[in-house]
């Protein structure tokens, strides 16, 4: 078994811009994401079998097919999920037509096949990506007024040209590539 999602990987230049921001909120306590492991995910899959694997790399053959490469925009970094008690700090993309639409054809794949067992989950409707991980007891354990406002407006777009299918190994802290999709409609 292999615990699997499907993601945006970014360029180098993004990275580094988003890593950038980790020296604003040092006294955070957490874990930042690497940077090799910065991403956007389009869906989340859990533990599969070869032969699940094997049907979610045609269906996002199939998706990929279907759709042209676009440009991303990340407009702000905040706290996240929205509504509830911060557990991380997102980097959050607009509502983008084209990364919403990938995201639903690859959900809607996944569901509609008769071999896998998927349902979407609700947080990954916002573009975002993870960029802090809060160690939730430490961060309760802070003062109201200890905890910085994070609210910080950016301006980062970068090309979208293909979108990966990754295992993620070791708890989280080693993602790899298993395969690649281009976007080439």
């Amino acid at each position: 078994m292999k615990r699997l999602f499907v993601a945006v990987n970014l360029p180098e230049s993004a990275k580094e811009e988003l890593l950038s921001y980790q020296e604003m909120w040092v006294e955070l306590p957490g874990t930042w994401t690497k940077r090799e492991n910065l991403h956007a995910t389009l869906a989340f899959l859990g533990n599969k079998s070869e032969q699940e694997e094997q049907e979610i790399r045609s269906i996002l053959k199939k998706v990929a097919a279907k759709h042209a490469p676009f440009t991303m925009h990340i407009s702000r970094i905040a706290y996240g999920p929205p509504k509830t008690t911060p557990l991380m700090i997102w980097a959050i993309g607009e509502s983008q037509n084209e990364f919403l639409s990938l995201k639903r054809d690859i959900e809607k794949g996944l569901t509609t096949s008769p071999v896998l067992r998927f349902e979407p989950k609700q947080e990954d409707a916002i573009v975002h990506l993870t960029l802090l991980r809060l160690d939730k007891w430490a961060f309760a354990a802070m003062e109201e007024e200890e905890r910085p406002i994070i609210e910080e407006e950016i301006d980062l777009s970068f090309p979208v040209n293909s979108f990966e299918l990754m295992e993620s190994k070791f708890g989280g802290s080693q993602y790899t590539v298993l395969a690649s999709f281009r976007l080439v409609k």
